[in-house]
């Protein structure tokens, strides 16, 4: 087991005074793979991939509190728009926890395939992306307040032909992040279905429209996702889009 660094960005500005600390590190057991922000309870929730449970870290006091011993091997999280509900994919199984962060009950939800990343959209339902190795990954909503899991579209579908040069081994790794906009009704998702093939695209949760950003042979990893607060522009890894 490694160490890893968890680095908190602290700016505290003296007035008068002309300096300023930037920057903490906090030491974590293991290796995280994602990280969810509550603000209304100053906390980080993050994925500890490598030791099966979610890292607590408060922002408040700037301490690690007692974990969420939930997890098989955790690829993402993703954190409901009334803060009351914390989504935690399982990598090591198709499956995934819906964790009540107030009553703290769990509710197990089976996946027709391994989840890979997923994002609440405005309308309470998360959308999440899984890996299949025939269709290249498949789009899921599901909403928590029905239990309905419902197949939206395939990557390959979306994306149409797309230039991979080993199809029959699609990534075994992590490789998929997603990004919501202020109001939550853009979700962008980037990701891979080979080795060294990236697809990017946007979801519209009013509509539940997807457009494809693009698909195209890449060496780099998906490490982000980001999109700007009004929606318009978005960044996965090192390709930078605009929604026109």
């Amino acid at each position: 087991m490694t160490t890893a660094r968890f680095a908190v960005l602290l700016l505290v500005c003296a007035v008068g005074a002309g300096a300023a600390t930037f920057g903490t590190t906090y030491p974590l057991l293991g290796e995280f793979s994602d990280l969810a922000l509550d603000e209304a309870r100053s906390l980080v929730y993050v994925a500890n991939f490598t030791a099966s449970r979610i890292e607590v870290f408060s922002t408040a006091s700037r301490t690690w509190q007692p974990p969420i011993r939930l997890g098989i091997n955790p690829s993402a999280l993703a954190l409901s728009p009334d803060a009351r509900l914390l989504l935690i994919l399982n990598f090591g199984s198709p499956s995934m926890f819906l964790y009540n962060i107030d009553s703290r009950s769990v509710q197990t939800v089976s996946l027709p395939h391994v989840p890979r990343a997923a994002a609440f959209g405005s309308d309470g339902a998360a959308l999440i992306l899984t890996s299949t190795p025939q269709l290249g990954g498949q789009v899921l909503r599901y909403d928590p307040a029905t239990g309905a899991l419902l197949p939206l579209r395939d990557i390959t579908s979306l994306l149409g032909e797309v230039p991979v040069q080993q199809p029959a081994f699609p990534a075994e790794i992590v490789n998929a992040r997603m990004a919501v906009s202020q109001d939550r009704n853009t979700i962008f998702v980037v990701g891979s279905i080979a080795l060294n093939t990236h697809f990017a695209f946007h979801y519209s949760v009013p509509t539940q429209a997807f457009t494809s950003r693009c698909a195209s042979l890449a060496r780099e990893p998906v490490r982000f996702a980001s999109i700007s607060p009004d929606g318009n522009r978005f960044m996965g890894g090192h390709m930078l889009f605009d929604r026109s």
